[in-house]
């Protein structure tokens, strides 16, 4: 993953939802399981979230099954360099 694409708190985040997805690109954690994991702060979770949304590397639902909680839908961090035409090699 080219790190020059993403702070440093996105990238800890885009590596452990793409570690939680299923069989395909959904990943369903909350958000206190990836700032505990990431050590580091459920704010700074949202912040990095809403990173990876502002550039298209994510997109979520929020769900109304017990517990609440939100579904992530990741796009492949290779794809996404492609399609967005940020370049760059790995």
């Amino acid at each position: 993953m080219d790190d020059n694409k993403l702070e440093p708190l996105e990238r800890i985040i885009y590596e452990n939802l793409w570690r939680h997805r299923g069989a395909g690109t959904k990943a369903f954690p909350k958000q206190e399981t990836l700032a505990r994991e990431g050590k580091m702060s459920v704010s700074s979770v949202k912040r990095a979230l809403d990173g990876l949304r502002d550039k298209g590397l994510i997109y979520s639902e929020r769900q109304q099954r017990y517990g609440g909680g939100n579904d992530y839908y990741l796009v492949d961090y290779d794809k996404w360099l492609k399609d967005s035409g940020k370049g760059g090699h790995r």
